[in-house]
Order: structure tokens, then C-alpha cells, then sequence
């Protein structure tokens, strides 16, 4: 989709470009190990792909290759991100926002390896024929992958199951980790101030249960860090667990990153918090949580979003 549009401010037009890539099994499980009918990173692949399409033909609609602005919220801020670490892709891009990137979507080869394993057992399948892949049902491929988010979340809480693997080839390291060295490209980077109640909610966190999905999000830790870090809450109280999920997940890796940026990049990083909570998002405790700010970026005006901005529309 390619259109010339007003932005959000009176004083902001320019061409907007928005593309799709594949997800789930065939966009991130890599099993080309095993079958050369296979790829790896297939979903970060389109997503370069776009990038070179906008570049060879944007300014046919009007835009200007040489200031190409990617943004993206959740996975896909975690999409842009990988980006920022990929050499194919740098060059193709000039800017970057990221909302509320998932900080937690990438894996090792070693925890994909587990993962392609698992996903091949739900089945029933042999790596040597991983190819009756391509031929499944989908109801039985739907089985399986519900059936290894449930794997994941048991055994790697709060992980994406399927996301950008950092295989050393198209993306040498991990966006966390990386000092971001040289980065010649200005950065916005932001979170809003409850992310984790969304995901408190996602994932039925009661005070019956708090404890326990503590215990699967700290099993990583070492006794002296999981001891230091449960001081700082009040476990096992919910909003214990969703305040954890937000600094966790969202507000601590985005000022390490910020940071990184800062301290080694060329060019300007800005950060923010959003925390305007609607009527209604107060009377549900979400708060400001995850995917708060994009009802008021796009002044969504569907049906589904007029309850969250009830009360709040000449605000907003």
C-alpha cells in the first residue's frame, strides 16, 4: 500500500508505504537446515525486500529515497530494530520510530534449534521429512503452533514464539546487546507508562498465579539477581507482575538502548513515555498500557475503539 497522505500534524504530508511480511512458521522457524526448500528469516527477508522496492520506486508516488522513515509498533518497532543491526538492510533506510518494541522477539540459534525440534514432534515428523510441511492441512499446522506457543510460554515466558533469529549471517547480533556503533540515523524510541498491564491481562496473572508466573519469568536469573529484583516489588500482588512486565519488557532494555545509541551514534536519539489513560481504560485498569498511544496517533474511529476513547474524543 503506497499513498500520499496529510500525517498527523497540519504540517506533516508526505508518501507512506506499508507492507506485509510472512509470520509465524514459514516467516521465522528455519529449517533449511534440513530441507533446501526451506529459508531462514523469511519474514525479515520481505521486510528488506519492501525496503529496496521503496527505494528503486517511491519517488514515482511522490516520496523521497533518499529520507526513507521506517516505524513500527510492537513486532514491528522489534522489526526495525533487527533492522538497525542488519547490513543489507542500513543503507535503505534513513530514520527510525519505534513504539513499544518487543525487546523480547529475537532468538539464538540454539533456542530456535529447540524450537524447530518441538515444533516437528507436535507433528509427528521426522527432520527428514520436513517437506510433508509444505503438503499439511492447515487445521493440523494450526494445532501445532498453538500447541508450541503453549511450549514456549511454560518454558520461556513471555518470549515470542516465532521471531528474527540472530544467525550470525543477516543478523550478526542482538539489538539489546549491540552498541549500535557508527548508527548514522536519527532515532525516536518510546514505551508507554503501563505496558504490562496489557500483558497481565493477556496472560490471566492473578494473585493466585503471580507466583508462579514469577517463578517462569525468573528461572534464568541467578539466586542473587532474582533475590535484588524481587525486592524492588511487591510479588504477589498483580500489578506487581504487570509493573515488572513493563520495566522488564519495555522501559529498561529501551533506555539501554537509547543509551547505546547515544553514546556511539552520529546522529540524534530521542526517547519518550506515553501516559495519557482514557476514561475507559481507567475503569478496566489497564492504564496506559500497551497500544494505548496508537488510538490517538490514527484517531481510530472504528467501532472496536470508540469504547476506549469514550469520554476522551475532543482530548484525544
Amino acid at each position: 500500500l503506497v499513498e500520499q497522505q496529510r500525517g498527523w500534524t497540519p504540517d506533516v504530508f508526505g508518501t507512506y508505504a506499508s507492507s506485509e511480511y510472512i509470520l509465524n512458521v514459514f516467516g521465522f522457524l528455519n529449517f533449511s537446515k534440513y530441507s533446501e526448500r526451506f529459508d531462514d528469516n523469511l519474514g525479515m527477508l520481505d521486510a528488506i525486500l519492501a525496503l529496496k522496492w521503496i527505494n528503486e520506486n517511491i519517488e514515482s508516488f511522490g516520496g523521497d529515497s533518499s529520507c526513507v522513515t521506517l516505524f513500527g509498533e510492537s513486532a514491528g518497532a522489534g522489526v526495525i530494530s533487527a533492522l538497525l543491526v542488519c547490513d543489507e538492510a542500513t543503507p535503505l533506510f534513513h530514520r527510525a520510530i519505534m513504539e513499544s518494541n518487543c525487546w523480547e522477539c529475537y532468538h539464538d540459534t540454539a533456542l530456535e534449534e529447540i524450537m524447530v525440534m518441538k515444533f516437528l514432534e507436535l507433528l509427528e515428523i521426522t527432520p527428514e521429512n520436513v517437506d510433508e510441511i509444505l503438503s499439511m492441512s492447515y487445521e493440523k499446522l494450526f494445532t501445532a503452533v498453538n500447541a508450541l506457543d503453549m511450549f514456549m510460554c511454560e518454558k520461556y515466558f513471555l518470549r515470542c514464539t516465532y521471531a528474527p533469529v540472530i544467525d550470525g549471517t543477516l543478523l550478526k547480533e542482538f539489538p539489546t546487546l549491540s552498541k549500535m556503533e557508527n548508527l548514522d540515523k536519527d532515532i525516536l524510541i518510546g514505551s508507554n507508562r503501563n505496558e504490562g498491564n496489557y500483558q497481565a491481562a493477556l496472560y490471566k496473572v492473578t494473585e493466585a498465579n503471580a507466583a508462579h508466573c514469577r517463578d517462569l519469568m525468573f528461572q534464568f536469573l541467578s539466586s542473587d539477581d532474582r533475590t535484588k529484583l524481587e525486592k524492588c516489588y511487591s510479588i504477589p500482588e498483580v500489578q506487581a507482575m504487570a509493573d515488572i512486565f513493563t520495566d522488564v519488557l519495555y522501559m529498561f532494555p529501551k533506555i539501554q538502548f537509547a543509551e547505546h545509541v547515544s553514546d556511539n551514534s552520529k546522529k540524534n536519539v530521542y526517547v519518550y513515555r506515553y501516559d495519557y489513560v482514557t476514561q475507559y481504560q481507567k475503569q478496566v485498569n489497564l492504564l496506559s498500557c500497551h497500544v494505548s498511544e496508537l488510538i490517538p496517533l490514527f484517531n481510530c474511529s472504528l467501532t472496536g475503539y470508540r469504547t476506549w476513547m469514550a469520554g476522551d474524543e475532543e482530548t484525544l
